[in-house]
């Protein structure tokens, strides 16, 4: 953008400043759909995968969620609501548990107990419903 295209007054331009946020969104949505399609294919190339070690699968599943953050993006819980998806210790499963955790009414929730990684499906996260604060 050239300060050209930039208007001079602003009150009264307010539409087209909004315009130019409107033009920067769907530039950068355009830049990262193609690397989350990536994601998404690899993705599904680890599904059914363990590692049959409990830190390895941490790690994997948060780089996962490391790489959802910087998107701004949630993987499908099996309750179809936007989650992320960890692996924790859990009894008679020495390599972990891969759950999907997301939050319900103010409280964390996980579902399922997978011992291979599941279907994961790259989804929008939930909206943001928190109050706003006025400055």
């Amino acid at each position: 953008m050239t300060n050209d295209s930039f208007p001079n007054n602003v009150s009264s331009d307010a539409p087209k400043i909004l315009a130019l946020f409107d033009g920067i969104e769907t530039d950068i949505l355009a830049i990262q759909r193609p690397i989350v399609d990536r994601f998404q294919q690899m993705l599904a190339q680890l599904e059914g995968v363990c590692f049959n070690n409990l830190e390895l699968n941490k790690l994997v599943t948060a780089r996962i969620r490391d790489l959802l953050n910087r998107f701004g993006l949630r993987v499908e819980c099996t309750c179809h609501l936007p989650a992320f998806l960890i692996c924790r210790a859990v009894p008679r499963m020495d390599e972990g548990a891969f759950q999907f955790q997301h939050q319900l009414g103010g409280r964390v929730r996980t579902h399922g107990a997978f011992r291979s990684i599941p279907p994961l499906n790259i989804v929008s996260p939930a909206p943001d419903n928190r109050r706003r604060v006025s400055r």
